[in-house]
């Protein structure tokens, strides 16, 4: 029963899909706006998706580091393997790969809290990111009752922040319950990991405007318009919505269209731009991957 209604749910999305396609976008003007592509941009999004790739790794490693020793290689292909699979189900796919890299290394109640641990720590992250970013084009440019979200925005970030700081107690409390035994080793994690805090910070920081370029640059390419500040507005967004693409085919491509047509962008243009995203993202994940496989059984057998 359960896989039919989600079935039923990509099935109905996947209608609305091709009804909102049909509808609003134009089909000669959305083929005319891939004739701007030149093989430089194409170079330098693929670029801009390797470093991407290799900070995300970075960042895992770094959390993972003070309870099992890794070889970069080993992650990196994992991370690979799972923004390979995210293309076509969700980005929940590399939560995935990044707990089967780990699942003969130490115990599974430790790996899953080690995923759910960098889950929550990037998503907090983001949410805060996008508070800040959006009051800042809220008082600059949007205008839309700048001290009611300020007060919503401000309210969220507190919590979060009182959240983590205070995550322990809610923890306890959570334990109490048998469905979340799973969690018991978080309290551990969070404690052991303490002098990774500014480092995970950091690395959030770089990855997130690194992600922004990366949106930016190939944008950009069909909107010559467009700002630094609003793509950073829209981009953590659509990276918290792409986890709901497990339910919803094509979810990042269509809420990407949707958001961006609150600044009066033109629907052809951003379609291309997300599918342009989407293409090249497939074609720097399979070499690299391959590369990363050989590269680790390499180091392993020196």
């Amino acid at each position: 029963m359960k896989k039919k209604a989600i079935l039923l749910i990509k099935v109905l999305f996947l209608f609305l899909l091709i009804f909102y396609l049909n509808k609003f976008i134009n089909t000669q003007e959305f083929l005319n706006a891939f004739k701007v592509i030149q093989v430089k941009d194409m170079a330098l999004i693929l670029f801009l998706y390797l470093i991407f790739f290799v900070l995300v790794t970075l960042r895992w490693m770094t959390v993972v580091s003070n309870f099992v020793k890794l070889n970069f290689f080993y992650l990196f292909k994992n991370i690979i393997l799972g923004y390979n699979i995210a293309i076509f189900t969700s980005t929940l796919a590399v939560d995935a790969t990044k707990f089967y890299g780990l699942s003969k290394k130490i115990e599974p109640s430790k790996n899953i809290s080690l995923v759910i641990y960098d889950k929550l720590f990037t998503l907090f992250f983001k949410i805060i990111f996008l508070c800040i970013i959006f009051n800042y084009l809220n008082f600059t440019k949007l205008e839309i009752y700048k001290d009611t979200f300020f007060l919503i925005s401000s309210i969220i970030v507190v919590f979060l922040i009182f959240f983590l700081l205070k995550i322990n107690f809610f923890l306890n409390y959570l334990l109490r319950f048998k469905f979340f035994t799973f969690l018991k080793d978080i309290e551990k994690i969070i404690m052991i990991n303490k002098n990774k805090i500014n480092k995970l910070i950091f690395l959030n920081l770089v990855i997130q405007v690194q992600f922004i370029l990366l949106y930016f640059v190939v944008i950009k390419i069909f909107i010559k318009n467009i700002s630094f500040i609003e793509v950073s507005l829209i981009t953590p967004l659509i990276e918290i919505v792409g986890i709901l693409q497990i339910l919803f085919i094509g979810i990042i491509e269509f809420s990407t269209v949707i958001f961006y047509s609150f600044f009066n962008f033109s629907n052809e243009n951003i379609l291309a731009a997300t599918l342009t995203l989407r293409f090249n993202e497939l074609l720097i994940t399979v070499p690299v991957y391959l590369f990363s496989v050989y590269k680790y059984k390499k180091d392993k057998n020196t």
